[in-house]
């Protein structure tokens, strides 16, 4: 019951005033002068003063600024018999609730009353709302906190070197590992650090930063002079430099870079060694006029080359399938094991023997062979070459020599072919939909017959295909895998009909490695993108969640519907789907209404004939919602036998996909927000729904601010 204390100095006034309040169920008491009046607010609160200003002693006036005083919340409404402009101005001043010309009939006292007890409350009730929010806004930020402490320590424990430079280039935070591989060990050296200057980042790398594109590139840095270029000098390191533009969370923020860094000067030089040296090997091996085996520690032979085989007339499956102690003639083959026991055992590191070797056909050949012990770099044993040259028969010296052209061309080819789809790969900048098509029209080079050779990519539902592309019934498959989870294949076509006989052979053999090695390179990339996704939805997460509530912090009652229309706009870009929006429960939940909506372009808006719904008609969707769980439905084939009446009514709003969480204030369920995908399915990460449990608890406490839920 609302407590009102009336002051004037006449009684009849006073019991008139009294006699009609009191009809209303106000608790009414009465002052003839201020000075009663102030020990009675002394004593105890009221919610509204009515007092005249004409009183014996204080005036009415001098009591209203003690009153503000001492209660402000208490509202004060002024009587005069001689009203003037003096006297409005000073009442108005003084921080009266309003001012009245006697005579006052009831009424219009009464309405005044009523207006100052209504505005009371609005004040009470945003004062407690703002209390509330700052208690949420106080957890969200200690929730924020928590999450830039996370990311801190991932910061600063990644394995690369981080950077973050301003729009001017300048440093503004490193992590540890960036001063160990800039050999710096006081941080104050990388103050002077420029990323324009040091890094030399060119005029169009800077175009493409400002337009929201990355800078990929490698850089020899000098340790003493703190430059980068391309002059090495015996303190530079080779640094796989990525420069990307990080997004803003409003326009007015300045432009900011984000650098990431590896030391790649060992890897430089061992890659440059070890191509050096594989490429002279294999020149070497595959090459040789001669029989090239390399054999295990027990005979078993491991690899071998074109003119073993054409030698011994074996197919490189055949020889190795068996032991190389095989292809001696019986009568030497103890000779043979004795010799290269001695081998293995250390006794000694090569011989040289003529011996005879068994062809496939029956029939022999004597042979020049020279065995080695090939070591690691530990010392130990690991493989025996063995070189075998035809002492018996050179008459088809010139067409193994055309043969062994052949075969070279062709690891030249597949070479070339992996040369550039690396390079490809190597742009991690670039979206796999930009990257997959060019390696597929990369691909065919790697085969002798590119023109009768016809490739198809699939990975996480895209697919590239080479132009004219078509299957064929020869192809070759492998699968691209990223945590031993299958994401498709690259799959190889040959037509046969253009492809010689003699050619055929080969297809399975050397295809199937090439297309391994194409498939692990897809398989890098992959993953690659996969780990800078998720880098960048959670970063994207926790700003959209930030600004948010930061929006809704101060914003005034009657700019909230605005608000939470952009809001629902935000989650709704945010999350790819095509609608989002706000349902309330009314009448003790019999009915449910679309309050706010928010559409993707083309996408029909429903709000219009989502009103006053009766909530009996959708019963398990109502249940679940009453429970506060919340309704995650990737498609709607998915949907249980007893939410077939809720299936009907989204299937007839061409809904595919939905997630609904439900809007709690002061621990009731007032309504439910939403997400609606209409054109594709879509399964909602876990990312999604906090995103959509965080923002059902802002829009809650926002429209609690408006005033109190009917439910």
């Amino acid at each position: 019951m609302y407590k009102i204390l009336l002051v004037d100095d006449e009684q009849g006034v006073r019991d008139s005033f009294k006699k009609s309040l009191a009809k209303y169920g106000y608790n009414i008491k009465v002052a003839s002068h201020a000075k009663m009046a102030i020990g009675m607010l002394q004593r105890e609160n009221f919610d509204v003063v009515v007092t005249d200003i004409i009183l014996p002693r204080i005036s009415g006036v001098e009591l209203l600024l003690q009153i503000r005083n001492a209660s402000p919340e208490t509202k004060v409404i002024l009587i005069t018999g001689n009203p003037t402009i003096d006297t409005a101005t000073q009442a108005v001043r003084a921080g009266a609730f309003d001012y009245l010309v006697k005579p006052v009939k009831a009424p219009e006292l009464i309405d005044c009353i009523s207006s100052a007890l209504k505005v009371k409350s609005l004040e009470e009730e945003s004062l407690r709302y703002r209390r509330g929010l700052e208690e949420k806004v106080e957890i969200s930020a200690l929730e924020v906190a928590r999450s830039e402490q996370k990311f801190r320590r991932i910061f600063e424990e990644s394995p690369i070197g981080i950077m973050q430079f301003s729009e001017t280039g300048k440093l503004l935070d490193s992590n540890r590992v960036t001063m160990k591989i800039l050999g710096v060990k006081d941080p104050q050296k990388l103050e002077s650090l420029n990323l324009f200057d040091n890094f030399g980042v060119s005029q169009e790398g800077r175009s493409d930063l400002e337009t929201g594109g990355s800078v990929h590139m490698e850089v020899i840095y000098d340790l003493e002079t703190q430059d980068g270029g391309e002059s090495p000098s015996e303190h530079a390191v080779n640094l796989d430099v990525l420069v990307t533009s990080l997004d803003k969370v409003t326009e007015s923020d300045e432009e900011k870079y984000l650098v990431q860094i590896r030391d790649i000067t060992e890897r430089s030089r061992m890659q440059t060694r070890l191509k050096d040296s594989e490429e002279r090997f294999r020149a070497l091996f595959e090459g040789a006029a001669i029989g090239m085996f390399i054999l295990n520690l027990g005979g078993r032979i491991v690899e071998t080359n074109s003119a073993a085989k054409s030698m011994l007339g074996y197919s490189r499956e055949e020889l190795k399938a068996i032991d190389f102690f095989d292809l001696i003639y019986p009568e030497d083959l103890k000779a043979e094991e004795d010799q290269f026991k001695s081998i293995v055992s250390g006794r000694q590191d090569s011989y040289q023997v003529d011996i005879r070797c068994v062809k496939k056909d029956g029939g022999h050949m004597w042979g020049r062979q020279n065995i080695s012990l090939i070591k690691n770099y530990k010392d130990i044993p690991k493989y025996v070459i063995v070189m075998l040259e035809n002492i018996d028969d050179r008459e088809k010296s010139e067409k193994e020599l055309s043969y062994l052209t052949s075969s070279l061309e062709d690891r030249i080819r597949e070479m070339n072919c992996l040369y550039a789809i690396s390079n490809l790969v190597e742009k991690t900048w670039e979206p796999l939909d930009v990257i997959l098509p060019k390696i597929a029209q990369l691909i065919p080079m790697g085969w002798r017959k590119s023109d009768a050779t016809y490739a198809r990519i699939k990975m996480e539902r895209m697919e590239f295909t080479t132009l004219e592309f078509k299957e064929t019934l020869w192809s070759q498959r492998s699968p691209i895998s990223v945590n031993k989870e299958e994401i498709g294949f690259v799959e190889v076509f040959c037509d046969l009909d253009i492809i010689g006989e003699d050619e055929r052979a080969g297809l399975c053999k050397s295809g199937k490695s090439l297309l391994n090695a194409i498939a692990e390179r897809l398989s890098r990339v992959a993953e690659s993108k996969r780990i800078q996704k998720s880098l960048e939805y959670r970063l994207s997460l926790e700003r959209l969640i930030s600004a948010t509530s930061t929006n809704f912090i101060n914003m005034q009652p009657q700019m909230v519907d605005q608000g939470i229309r952009q809001a629902l706009r935000d989650v709704g870009e945010f999350a790819n789907v095509d609608r989002s929006y706000v349902f309330l429960f009314f009448d003790d939940w019999q009915s449910m209404s679309n309050t706010h909506e928010w559409c993707n372009k083309g996408i029909a808006p429903q709000i219009d004939f989502l009103q006053n719904m009766s909530t009996s008609d959708f019963p398990w969707w109502c249940k679940i919602l009453r429970s506060k769980d919340v309704i995650n439905i990737p498609s709607l084939d998915q949907m249980p036998v007893e939410a077939a009446i809720e299936k009907q009514i989204l299937a007839d709003q061409d809904i595919k996909s939905a997630v609904v969480v439900p809007m709690i204030y002061e621990g009731q369920v007032v309504g439910y927000i939403g997400l609606d995908s209409v054109i594709n399915h879509k399964t909602w990460p876990e990312e999604d729904v906090t995103v959509l449990k965080t923002l059902a608890g802002i829009i809650a406490s926002a429209l609690g601010r408006k005033g109190p839920f009917v439910l």
